[in-house]
Order: structure tokens, then sequence, then C-alpha cells
């Protein structure tokens, strides 16, 4: 009995690693699809959706990682916030990637604020973190097409071209930089 036990918890081990590793396959080429589909701007903007509802979305996906780690994630979206140009699942795309990045340079450990404020007659939307920040080399390429910090089999360092892509698709802009008080936005 105690040799048909550890054979289960092999066997057991052994699947766990097939689907982490299958799913680990998945969001490469899903990336990699994401990035050469590029979606002509008018495609994007054909579609109105509500910020707080992707940001919920996105939230719902990143939960299953956080939970496990010492991470508070903080969401501040102000009413005032109108509906935005874009397909509710391309925007959250955009949170989710900005989320994954964010949690993932706390190492376990610190807190994520999502913020979205109408500022003038466009939306900001803020994803910052207490991380150690972006390194001065990596801030000119960012949002180059496989730049990565992460050691090989952890990332493909396309979840901020994909992201720059579709915020560009969609007329906007996004930027990265260091905070004073540490980690990034």
């Amino acid at each position: 009995l105690r040799g048909r036990q550890i054979a289960f918890a092999q066997n057991n081990e052994f699947l766990g690693r097939v689907q982490r590793e299958t799913e680990r396959i998945h969001h490469i080429i899903r990336d990699l699809l994401d990035y050469s589909r590029q979606s002509p701007e008018t495609e994007l903007a054909s579609e109105t959706s509500d910020l707080s509802h992707v940001i919920d979305d996105a939230m719902n996906l990143v939960r299953p990682q956080q939970e496990s780690k010492d991470i508070a994630i903080v969401v501040d979206v102000d009413p005032a916030v109108p509906l935005v140009l874009g397909p509710r699942h391309r925007l959250t795309q955009i949170v989710l990637n900005l989320l994954l990045n964010a949690v993932d340079a706390l190492e376990g450990k610190g807190r994520v604020e999502v913020r979205a404020a109408l500022s003038g007659d466009s939306v900001s939307l803020l994803v910052m973190d207490t991380g150690p920040g972006i390194a001065g080399e990596m801030m000119d390429k960012l949002f180059d097409p496989f730049t990565t910090t992460k050691p090989a089999g952890k990332g493909t360092g396309l979840g901020l071209a994909v992201t720059h892509a579709i915020v560009q698709g969609l007329g906007g802009s996004i930027t990265a930089h260091n905070r004073e008080q540490g980690g990034a936005c």
C-alpha cells in the first residue's frame, strides 16, 4: 500500500508539472498571436467598455496568484470615469498584463495600486507597485518585444509589447517610470 501511495504522489506531481508547462506554452502562444494580430485602430475603437468592469475582470484572473502571496492589491476607480474606447477583452488584457508585471516585481510581498481617473478629456489608468522599480537600462526598451528581466521559462517579454500595441491602437499612450517612494508606475 505504501508503494502505491508513493507512486500516486509521484504521478500527481508529474501531472501537475505537465499542466503548468502546458499552461506556460499556451500563454507564450497566446502572447505571440496577440502581438502578431495587432488590430487596426478602427476595430479596437469601435466598442466602449466600463473600466471598473475591466479592472474587476483582470483582478479575478490575478486573485489566485495574489492570494498565495503577501500582496495587497488596492483598486480606486473614480466614479466620474466614463466608458472608454475599446473592447472589454482587450482592455482586460492591458490591465492584466500590467497587474501581472507588478505582482511579479514584488517577488511575493508588497502592494499594488490600480487607479483610474478622469484627467481632462481623457482617462488615466495607473498601475503602481512597491517593488524594486525598473532598472535604468530597461527603461528605453521596456515596451519592445521579447524584452524581459525574467529567467528563461518564466516570461516571453511580450506582455508589455502587446499592451503597448493595444494602447496605441486605441489612440492612447503608455509610459513607465520609477516612483520617488520606490516601485514602478
